[in-house]
């Protein structure tokens, strides 16, 4: 990771693991953008605010943020951050793809065929 963050100005992540520290911050220099649209802890939010204040990033774009649904006061005052309410993944076209899924899975379902997403409940 260190590497290709050294070599982008842009950082993107979408696991659910802390990820974005100090360290990867400062790899992005003063041009880097942060885009979170993945969950809220991948980004230390008090070092983003700090590297955002302090000019050693050029902006953000945030979906999530780590005490949801509460933004920091911070971040919702700065001219570089873009922040949106949760919903980067609701396009239309994945409305459209989660609508097939379901229709996919309720027709397997009433066929007795097997399930394209089959969901495992273990005790």
């Amino acid at each position: 990771m260190g590497a290709a963050t050294q070599s982008s100005r842009w950082w993107e992540h979408m696991h659910s693991e802390l990820a974005a520290d100090q360290r990867v911050l400062d790899a992005l220099g003063s041009g880097g953008v942060v885009v979170n649209v993945a969950r809220g802890p991948n980004v230390d939010e008090a070092e983003l605010v700090r590297a955002l204040a302090e000019g050693r990033l050029a902006g953000a774009g945030l979906d999530v943020f780590e005490g949801e649904p509460d933004v920091p006061a911070e971040l919702l005052a700065m001219d570089n951050v873009v922040l949106t309410p949760h919903r980067a993944a609701f396009t239309p076209e994945s409305i459209a793809d989660l609508d097939r899924l379901v229709a996919g899975n309720l027709e397997a379902f009433f066929a007795g065929a097997p399930l394209v997403t089959p969901v495992v409940v273990s005790d």
